[in-house]
C-alpha cells in the first residue's frame, strides 16, 4: 500500500531511464510527407492529416506554445531549455517513436482513451533536417480553465473552494499514477483549474513516462507539485495535508 506523507524530497534511486510503448500505440497512425512525419489517431473522425498537407497547421511559428483555430486548439513547438537552449528547436536524430511529440502523444492518446482528464492530441508532426537532426511540433485541444499558479495568484478563492480544488487535484493525480504515468514536470502551470466545477487536470507530458511506477516514483511527483507550492510561495500546509488525503485515499482504493 502506498502512503505518501508530507515530508522531504526521497533519494533518486531507480534512474528512471525507459519508456514503455503501449499497447494503445497501435491506433496512431503515421504518414510520411516529403521530410516530415505525421500522426494521429485513426479513430479520430477530423481530417488532420489533410490540413497538414494543405499547409494550414504548420504555422511556422517557432514560440513554444500558441493558440490556433479561435482557441481551441494548442500547437507546441517543442523547444530547448535551461543550458541546452543555445539549440533552441533542434535534436539529435532519432527514430519516429521516439522522439519528443510522438512519446507525448503517445501518453495522451492512453490518458484520453483512459478517461483521464487531459487535453486530447489531435496531430502531431516531425520534420528530419539533414538525416541528423530533428524539430518537433503537437497539437491537442485547449482545456478551459487557468493554471494553478494563476488560479491562486489572480484571485481570492475563498476556503471551501480551495478545499475542493486541492482535494480534486489530489484526486487527478493519484488517478494519473493509477494509469502507471510518471509526470516529467508536475509543477503548478501544468495543473489546470476549471473555473466552473474546480475539476483538475493535468497537462503537459513532455519527458514523461508509462512504467509500473514505485512508491519512490509517486513521492517524487508529489514533491515536485509541492516544491513548486514553495518556490512560488503559495504553499499552505493545512490545504497541501487536504491534498494529500485525496491522494492517498484514491491511490489505495481498488
Amino acid at each position: 500500500m502506498c502512503n505518501i506523507s508530507n515530508r522531504g524530497q526521497p533519494k533518486n534511486t531507480d534512474g528512471f531511464k525507459g519508456f514503455h510503448i503501449m499497447k494503445y500505440s497501435s491506433q496512431i497512425v503515421i504518414k510520411k510527407l516529403d521530410n516530415k512525419f505525421i500522426f494521429n489517431n485513426k479513430d479520430d473522425g477530423k481530417n488532420l492529416p489533410q490540413l497538414m498537407v494543405e499547409g494550414k497547421l504548420d504555422t511556422r511559428v517557432k514560440v513554444n506554445v500558441e493558440w490556433i483555430n479561435d482557441n481551441k486548439w494548442v500547437k507546441k513547438h517543442y523547444q530547448r531549455k535551461g543550458m541546452m537552449q543555445i539549440f533552441n528547436d533542434l535534436y539529435l536524430y532519432t527514430p519516429i517513436k521516439r522522439t519528443r511529440s510522438f512519446r507525448e502523444f503517445e501518453i495522451l492518446n492512453y490518458l484520453v482513451i483512459s478517461d483521464f482528464s487531459t487535453c486530447k492530441p489531435l496531430i502531431g508532426w516531425v520534420e528530419y533536417i539533414g538525416g541528423i537532426l530533428y524539430r518537433a511540433n503537437l497539437i491537442t485541444e485547449n482545456i478551459p480553465g487557468m493554471n494553478f499558479n494563476d488560479f491562486l495568484t489572480s484571485k481570492d478563492p475563498i476556503e471551501s473552494i480551495l478545499v475542493r480544488i486541492y482535494e480534486n487535484i489530489g484526486l487527478t493525480i493519484a488517478k494519473m499514477h493509477k494509469l502507471s504515468i510518471f509526470h516529467g514536470d508536475l509543477n503548478i502551470s501544468n495543473i489546470i483549474v476549471n473555473t466552473e466545477n474546480y475539476s483538475a487536470s493535468i497537462i503537459d507530458f513532455d519527458k514523461s513516462y508509462y512504467k509500473k511506477l514505485s512508491d519512490n516514483d509517486k513521492a517524487k511527483n508529489i514533491q515536485r507539485f509541492k516544491r513548486s507550492l514553495i518556490k512560488n510561495k503559495l504553499y499552505n500546509k493545512n490545504y497541501f495535508d487536504l491534498f494529500l488525503n485525496s491522494y492517498n485515499s484514491t491511490i489505495n482504493s481498488f
